[in-house]
């Protein structure tokens, strides 16, 4: 069993085998509404193909705002059916942060087990993978979970693309890079976007990723401490070697299964965006 620390000392269990965890869609990006394969999505220059779907020179149609509807999730129906699936709840959650801090890898690791990294892998607009999971807890009992992945660009021009992300996103997952200084500095700009535009009960975890760099330029203490001021969750990962990465996962995933049956918490299926109830 692992043990995931929480801001509050909280501690979270989770298996180490993978269960029945299972890959349930591929990955999709976003740019300005135009769905494509996840291929498309990355790229060494962002603005050279914002350029390319736009004349205004910031990139207009790849940082217009996107609506998360239900009917525009429908455009993917053949990887998102969710007839006959077992499992009774889909939950939406957001990987946002720096530019270059590995959220497109931490994504990748978690749904396809393969690491895909390097100085010229920007995301393009936004990216969506999902999952299903086995979750549990003391007051919640046993059950499955289908945890949608939207992986946004952290560069400016998708700035007004990457909002409406927010306000249907239950787990918002904030990451920065212990080897990366300034994305440690620039994470009290991210908490604050991210509390503006979400709602009360999204919850929020600042992930230290990149543990396997050589050299870290911020202590596991001072991420501790930043989520304690903050009153968010925090964990470290590696997504090259895979270290804490079902785990970040499984953490989203089980605060929100817990929060549902807590009469504390109290996440209500019915009024919050975010989570749809399958049976």
């Amino acid at each position: 069993m692992h043990r995931v620390h929480t801001a509050e000392d909280e501690m979270i269990y989770t298996e180490d085998s993978n269960g029945d965890e299972e890959v349930s869609s591929g990955r999709w990006c976003d740019f300005g509404g135009l769905l494509s394969k996840a291929s498309l999505c990355v790229s060494d220059t962002v603005n050279r193909l914002c350029a390319g779907h736009s004349k205004a020179g910031r990139g207009e149609a790849c940082s217009r705002e996107v609506s998360l509807t239900e009917s525009s999730s429908n455009v993917r129906s053949q990887h998102n059916r969710d007839d006959d699936i077992p499992y009774a709840y889909r939950i939406n959650s957001l990987l946002v942060g720096k530019t270059g801090v590995g959220k497109s890898s931490l994504m990748s690791k978690f749904v396809e087990n393969t690491f895909v990294g390097g100085p010229h892998t920007t995301t393009i607009g936004v990216e969506f993978a999902s999952k299903i999971q086995n979750v549990r807890s003391g007051n919640g009992g046993e059950g499955k979970v289908k945890q949608h992945i939207w992986d946004t660009s952290g560069h400016e021009s998708f700035a007004s693309l990457t909002e409406s992300y927010y306000t249907t996103a239950v787990v918002v997952y904030v990451v920065f890079s212990v080897a990366d200084r300034s994305s440690f500095l620039s994470l009290a700009n991210w908490i604050a976007r991210t509390k503006k535009l979400t709602q009360k009960e999204t919850i929020i975890v600042v992930v230290g990723n990149k543990i396997d760099a050589e050299h870290r330029s911020v202590s596991q203490k001072e991420g501790q401490n930043f989520a304690r001021e903050h009153a968010v969750h925090y964990i470290e990962t590696s997504a090259k070697s895979g270290v804490g990465v079902r785990e970040l996962f499984q953490l989203g995933a089980t605060v929100v299964w817990r929060g549902i049956y807590d009469e504390a918490i109290r996440i209500d299926p019915k009024t919050t965006k975010g989570i749809k109830a399958l049976r």
